[in-house]
């Protein structure tokens, strides 16, 4: 059974090699560099965004960066156990179940064996959405087990969460995964 994720919960990047899917501005990959990463790699949708990132890091005097315009490959651009830590943060709730299907399926290949992939989704567990293509944000909603079942059927396994809950009348909430790569069940896999 997971262990919820306490106040204190705080990872360390120092020496670590970082990635996070949808990047934004860049900020947390900027945070995790000024801890101590070695290297922080960004991957975004959109091209202008990626500038902006870019220069924003630029006047931060931060070099150990790079960003990457997503693609139908997701993470597979990236060496086989190269990433230390993986991020996700407001992502999976605008795009469709089978995109973030791929990234799971990249992100076991890509981290290593000790690696740890912190992932938050968009839940509710009575009513899970599927309509990325609906216009109001916010439209991909999971259910706990889904999300379990996803972290299981690609390699990894769920050590950790945590829950932001904000009153929306439906029940939803946001859920903090930490995943490490389940060994036995990727043997089994193979």
């Amino acid at each position: 059974m997971p262990a919820p994720i306490g106040p204190n919960h705080r990872r360390d990047f120092k020496d670590k090699v970082v990635a996070e899917i949808g990047c934004g501005g860049g900020w947390y990959l900027a945070e995790m560099l000024y801890q101590g990463a070695t290297k922080a790699i960004g991957f975004e949708a959109s091209r202008t965004v990626i500038e902006r990132a870019t220069q924003a890091l630029q006047k931060l005097k931060l070099t150990a960066y790079e960003f990457r315009e997503v693609d139908g490959r997701y993470l597979d651009v990236l060496p086989e156990k190269s990433v230390d830590i993986l991020l996700e943060i407001t992502v999976f709730q605008h795009i469709s179940e089978d995109a973030t299907k791929g990234y799971f399926r990249t992100s076991r290949r890509v981290l290593k064996n000790s690696g740890l992939f912190l992932c938050q989704f968009l839940m509710n567990d009575k009513n899970p959405l599927k309509d990325p293509y609906n216009p109001k944000e916010g439209t991909v909603y999971y259910a706990h087990k889904e999300v379990m079942e996803l972290a299981e059927d690609h390699g990894l396994r769920v050590s950790k969460y945590g829950d932001w809950k904000w009153t929306d009348g439906k029940g939803s909430y946001w859920r903090l995964y930490v995943m490490t790569p389940n060994e036995a069940r990727a043997s089994a896999k193979a």
